[in-house]
């Protein structure tokens, strides 16, 4: 497997004084000592999807392996394996704060390299949630497995359960419960915010956004239902209902005479998932293929590059169009726009919210519009707000536009009768 590394060896574990002087260090009381109670649930980000790549012998060495740490660094610790991914071992402490200490300071001993006797080497963050007993009784395990949700989504990788912790969880169940419940019976929404072409003023193009009106709550987010997709494993199920309408919707578009091309946002684990790229190539036939685009973050192929490459190949093979979305919010990469299969790359709205006003942004703007060009790409300027900064783009050379100036996100009706009215109309001069 080469040198993929997971974050689990010390560089003296294996050192019985160095793990005593720890355990010393750690936990000064006897174990019998007065202290709160805690259950901890270790997890490693990224596991679920290594394992998948290694299959369960090399991913269930590694667990023990990983056990075999915490045991000689926690002498006396029981310790227990939760599902196919997680360990889980009791300890005490006197209060929060020296439970958080404790699991911080054993979380740096064991971050590190792991190398399996048969030569490969694994790297992936360890974290940890823990719950006390006193505050969640039967259900601690179930306390520290929502903390170590939580831990893996912040710096520090270590969250202690608290009180207010409960109804927030009880919240997130209850709306990931009417959200699956929403994907089955369709109880979500498209709506569709159209692209402006700056050569023809013609709107060609329309982004497919997500949008869920709950039957109490209301609109709600869809930066907080979709991240609860991702966190819980329903964004495939909400990916595929997305795919379905945008499809049923351009075949609607085009019975009215709109041949319409409909860009879909995708997560970065949709773009790594093999089992997703095979059931959208063959969801999408070849004749649609090139009237559907797919809009990916920078980030998107981070986590597993050669798997959402391959797939990225696949999808631009097929004729789907590529497009990199919010480029220059993140860790912009010129390797990454050499590797993407890419046809469209969408500034973000950061640097054409300022672009009439900055002495920078028009520079990076315009540099960014020849370099994406010499690649093949097209260009749209995101967050386009008001006429000055339009005709600014349409003078750099800019393809495309979208944003508030152009249309927000419309219904598919109003989508129809705005593509029939076009730009010039909807905006007389």
């Amino acid at each position: 497997m080469g040198n993929q590394t997971v974050a689990i060896s010390t560089a003296d574990a294996s050192d019985p004084g160095h793990a005593q002087d720890f355990f010393l260090t750690l936990n000064p009381r006897p174990s019998d000592a007065a202290g709160l109670s805690y259950i901890a649930i270790l997890g490693l980000d990224g596991f679920s999807r290594l394992r998948r790549q290694i299959g369960s012998q090399v991913a269930s060495q590694i667990l023990k392996t990983l056990g075999e740490r915490v045991r000689l660094l926690l002498p006396g610790v029981k310790l227990g394996r939760i599902g196919r991914t997680n360990l889980e071992f009791a300890f005490r402490a006197a209060d929060d704060l020296e439970a958080v200490s404790l699991l911080s300071a054993l979380r740096l001993e064991l971050d590190r390299r792991l190398d399996l006797a048969d030569g490969q080497s694994f790297d992936l963050d360890v974290a940890f949630g823990a719950a006390r007993h006193d505050r969640c009784g039967e259900f601690v395990i179930d306390c520290a497995a929502e903390a170590l949700v939580q831990a893996q989504s912040q710096a520090t990788k270590v969250q202690i359960y608290r009180e207010e912790d409960r109804e927030r969880a009880a919240a997130s169940l209850a709306l990931l419960r009417d959200l699956r419940e929403a994907i089955a019976q369709d109880g979500l929404a498209l709506a569709y915010q159209p692209k402006l072409r700056l050569s023809s003023d013609r709107m060609e193009v329309a982004e497919a956004l997500v949008r869920w009106n709950h039957p109490v709550r209301g609109a709600v987010s869809p930066d907080e239902f979709i991240g609860l997709a991702e966190q819980t494993g329903l964004i495939g199920d909400l990916t595929r209902w997305v795919v379905r309408r945008a499809l049923a919707d351009q075949a609607r578009l085009r019975d009215l005479g709109l041949e319409v091309e409909i860009h879909i946002n995708l997560s970065g684990q949709m773009v790594a998932d093999e089992t997703f790229a095979l059931w959208l190539l063959e969801t999408i036939d070849r004749d649609s293929a090139g009237r559907i685009g797919l809009e990916i973050t920078e980030t998107a192929v981070i986590n597993e590059p050669e798997r959402a490459l391959a797939n990225l190949q696949s999808f631009a093979a097929a004729g789907l169009k590529i497009a990199i979305d919010d480029y220059g919010s993140g860790l912009s990469s010129l390797s990454y726009l050499k590797q993407l299969p890419a046809h469209e790359l969408k500034i973000d709205k950061l640097f054409i919210s300022q672009l009439t006003s900055s002495h920078r942004d028009p520079l990076l703007v315009r540099s960014t519009i020849d370099l994406a060009h010499a690649l093949g790409m097209e260009v749209t300027a995101e967050g386009v707000e008001d006429s000055m900064t339009l005709a600014l783009l349409k003078m750099m050379g800019c393809d495309l536009a979208q944003g508030y100036l152009v249309a927000p996100a419309l219904e598919l009706d109003a989508l129809a009768r705005f593509i029939h009215e076009g730009f010039a109309q909807s905006h007389p001069s």
